[in-house]
């Protein structure tokens, strides 16, 4: 396996020598924005799951705490709709999950439809 320098003005040189060229840090800060975007969609993704699910679940605890606290039924309600919650959470991931594979399946069609016209 060979290993390349980058290229800049004709140059071979190390990275850390030529990060002053002007393609370089066009390239690079055009590269930096995509990668910062994709960070900050995966970690909304990410924290939209997991409030899905511990909202699904405290939801399902909180009217089955109720319930039992109104009917006199304790502990029954309580597990029953906290069982519910928290099956309803995993179904959110689920239904999250699922849209989000599509979604990137949809951008990498777009992205080879765009490098085949161009």
């Amino acid at each position: 396996m060979r290993l390349t320098l980058p290229v800049c003005h004709g140059i071979q040189k190390p990275a850390f020598l030529w990060t002053n060229c002007a393609l370089y840090t066009k390239f690079t800060m055009t590269e930096n924005k995509e990668s910062r975007r994709q960070l900050f969609k995966s970690l909304g993704f990410l924290s939209g799951v997991g409030i899905s699910m511990v909202a699904a679940t405290f939801i399902g605890l909180a009217i089955g705490y109720y319930l039992d606290q109104w009917l006199e039924t304790r502990p029954w309600f309580t597990l029953g709709f906290l069982a519910i919650g928290i099956i309803s959470g995993f179904r959110n991931v689920y239904i999250l999950t699922a849209r989000e594979l599509r979604r990137q399946q949809r951008e990498e069609q777009q992205a080879e439809q765009e490098r085949d016209e161009g």
